[in-house]
């Protein structure tokens, strides 16, 4: 296992319980890393899947690698579910517990994620470059609690801090952008960094013995209320991509 380089320090997550409350009434079902993993594994094999609902599960594939660093980083558990496209953002958001107060339910802290993809018909341009065209180009416009993933899909060159800080120099935008990638050919090593907006270094991990040290927890569901009523589900009984009209063979694998 490598060791960690740092932390998220600049990570941010919406901790405003009325915001929480509105993505709880819209989808209940919070899934883990693994979960998404697994299925993506299966579900979205090469030729399965088509292309629309593969891009989504794409995203929530990435971010799930994103989350298993975090939580390899903080040592706590994370959940996430896919966003609707009729909410035009973000893709994806995750959650986490950070309080548990004896007489009501958990506290739970959110974060939403815009994943952008860096392929190989990106490779024209720089890393830096790329996320100065898209995400924070001046036509877009992002709140302090959303948070950009930059998942290289191919394989790319990440450039030192000082060409990240040259680039972005002009960058007034207060979102945490995170990368991650594959950073061993024909291995599950995946590194993430976070650029901007400081570049760093956090953690270089295998993405597979990583999930498997951090253990199956299934699927929870989050319901409005003073008391806790948080219920986990271990089983296979939902697939992560089923919102989005996917086809579950992993569970028809694993009745």
């Amino acid at each position: 296992m490598h060791s960690h380089a740092t932390t998220l320090d600049t990570l941010r997550f919406c901790e405003h319980h009325a915001l929480m409350q509105k993505a709880m009434m819209k989808d209940k079902r919070w899934y883990s890393a693994l979960n998404v993993v697994a299925h993506f594994g299966t579900d979205f094999a090469p030729g399965l899947g088509d292309a629309k609902a593969r891009k989504k599960a794409e995203e929530m594939w990435a971010v799930a690698v994103m989350i298993a660093g975090i939580q390899e980083v903080e040592g706590k558990q994370y959940w996430m579910q896919p966003v609707s496209d009729a909410e035009g953002s973000p893709d994806v958001r995750t959650a986490t517990v950070v309080g548990r107060p004896i007489d009501r339910a958990p506290d739970y802290a959110m974060q939403d994620v815009e994943v952008v993809t860096y392929t190989s018909a990106s490779s024209l341009e720089s890393l830096p470059e790329f996320l100065l065209r898209t995400k924070l180009s001046p036509k877009k416009s992002y709140d302090a609690l959303t948070t950009i993933l930059i998942w290289a899909k191919n394989s790319a060159y990440c450039p030192d801090k000082a060409e990240w800080d040259s680039v972005l120099a002009g960058v007034t935008s207060p979102v945490t952008v995170v990368l991650v990638g594959q950073s061993k050919k024909n291995q599950p090593v995946y590194s993430l960094i976070q650029v901007h907006p400081d570049r760093k270094n956090v953690i270089e991990f295998d993405l597979s013995k990583t999930l498997l040290r951090q253990g199956y927890t299934g699927v929870v569901n989050l319901s409005l209320g003073t008391k806790d009523v948080t219920i986990s589900h271990p089983g296979e009984e939902h697939c992560p991509f089923e919102s989005f009209g996917a086809d579950c063979l992993f569970m028809k694998k694993n009745p």
